[in-house]
């Protein structure tokens, strides 16, 4: 299947990451000359130049290409807001998987256990698993 150049193809978001990568590698050599302050200027003018080229492909897949771009590239949205808040992803969590209150409680209080949300959900999803593992029936 031929596509047109200004195609927007999963290929064309692999050439991209291909560039930056190839970009990153230039700047973590040893002995590199590339400043941190260059690095980043290149990155953005390889992501300018290729959106340029691609910018009516992504306005005519419109959310698809969108949601993909945002998913890869979330911090060049200006426009996104990040207003899921530690205490309410607890919640949403828990009552997702199901954890009833014991759960909700320890999610929403993951502070008091010295641990980050991150390991408390984990903690609490082993406990979970475990005792449901041993009570299945063969």
């Amino acid at each position: 299947m031929a596509y047109r150049e200004n195609t927007l193809t999963f290929n064309s978001i692999c050439i991209l990451l291909e560039n930056l990568e190839t970009l990153l590698k230039q700047y973590q050599t040893p002995g590199t000359k590339l400043t941190k302050e260059r690095f980043r200027m290149c990155q953005q003018e390889r992501f300018q130049q290729w959106n340029e080229h691609y910018n009516a492909a992504i306005l005519r897949d419109g959310q698809s290409a969108l949601a993909a771009l945002s998913l890869l590239f979330p911090d060049l949205r200006q426009d996104r807001v990040c207003s899921l808040k530690e205490h309410t992803l607890g919640g949403v969590l828990a009552k997702a998987l199901g954890m009833g209150e014991l759960g909700l409680s320890q999610l929403r209080n993951w502070r008091l256990t010295e641990d980050d949300l991150g390991s408390t959900f984990e903690r609490e999803l082993r406990k979970r698993v475990t005792s449901r593992a041993f009570c299945v029936k063969f």
